[in-house]
């Protein structure tokens, strides 16, 4: 039997607007057809993305409807790790160079398209893990950006390298160093928000990480790993916020806890150069203990020209020093 010809216009043309009555009749019934939970109000649907714990479920509403993709940008919380943007392996095999590259990309684009959001709304958390690599200057532009016109209470920012620490090599942390340090340049503003900081795998200028702790103002944690500023180079910190530094596998000669009026815990951990912690205290009596807290994975040998006393917990690494009191 033969297939029954489709009707035409006049003068034999095919009618060239069946074909976009259709589409516009699909479209039509996919908005009918659209999601319970689009239409319910602004408050409510921010209320369902504040539980979702993980940005990347959030960042997935944002494609089921139109609706929900401005709200990406309003929400309060915001946790963009790109661990959580790798993809499963269910073979445990290790992840590729181009499956990391492809992973941070998405973080990329997942915060320039939620900081772009014009809202004025109070961000409390702003949580950011990624890779330490060119195009990611994007990601601390849009921040920088984003806190020209709102509020951030707590802003926390971990440099990952693609390289780990047991292979980086001394041009690798070089590298990675001169990039960190391009980023805190073109974007104070962004540095300036920050409470929380982490970067590993870097060797920096000797004034750099002074500099860094002058910009950030209400940085209250730090945490350096595999970092240096040169041969047998001497890290002074001082700053009136910071509450908790970690070292960890730091190849500095001497570090100098100039002024560190509210420290509560020091991490020592993995001391890289020939000396047995040498780590010199200065002022860091604190206002909130009169305790602080030093975790060490070896003996402290060195001790130091503000403690009073020195307890130590039999076969535990915890170290209590109380600061002498004027």
């Amino acid at each position: 039997m033969p297939l029954p010809h489709r009707p035409l216009a006049a003068g034999g043309a095919r009618d060239p607007n069946r074909s976009t009555m259709a589409a516009k009749s699909n479209e039509q019934e996919g908005i009918k057809q659209e999601d319970r939970l689009s239409v319910l109000p602004d408050h409510l649907l921010l209320n369902i993305l504040d539980r979702l714990e993980i940005m990347h479920e959030v960042v997935r509403t944002s494609v089921l409807s139109k609706r929900w993709r401005h709200l990406t940008g309003l929400h309060s919380r915001i946790v963009l790790d790109v661990l959580h943007f790798e993809p499963e392996n269910d073979d445990d095999s290790e992840f590729t160079l181009d499956d990391l590259v492809q992973s941070n990309n998405k973080v990329i684009q997942a915060t320039k398209s939620i900081l772009a959001h014009t809202s004025q709304d109070t961000v409390t958390f702003l949580y950011m893990r990624f890779y330490l690599r060119e195009e990611s200057i994007d990601i601390v532009r849009a921040i920088d950006d984003a806190l020209a016109r709102r509020e951030f209470t707590k802003v926390e920012f971990v440099f990952k390298t693609e390289v780990s620490d047991m292979t980086c090599t001394d041009g690798d942390m070089l590298m990675y160093g001169r990039r960190f340090m391009r980023f805190f340049d073109a974007c104070p503003r962004a540095f300036s928000a920050l409470k929380e900081l982490s970067i590993q795998n870097l060797t920096l200028g000797k004034s750099d990480i002074p500099n860094v702790l002058r910009t950030c103002k209400k940085l209250e944690y730090l945490s350096l790993d595999n970092c240096d500023a040169g041969v047998r180079s001497v890290l002074q910190i001082k700053h009136p916020q910071l509450t908790e530094l970690r070292i960890g596998s730091c190849c500095f000669e001497r570090v100098e806890l100039v002024c560190l009026p509210r420290l509560e815990h020091l991490s020592c951990e993995t001391w890289m150069t020939s000396k047995d912690y040498p780590v010199f205290f200065g002022y860091i009596c604190s206002g909130a203990t009169d305790t602080i807290q030093v975790t060490a994975t070896q003996p402290m040998a060195r001790l130091l020209n503000s403690a009073d006393s020195l307890v130590i917990q039999p076969l535990t690494t915890w170290i209590w020093i109380s600061s002498a009191k004027g």
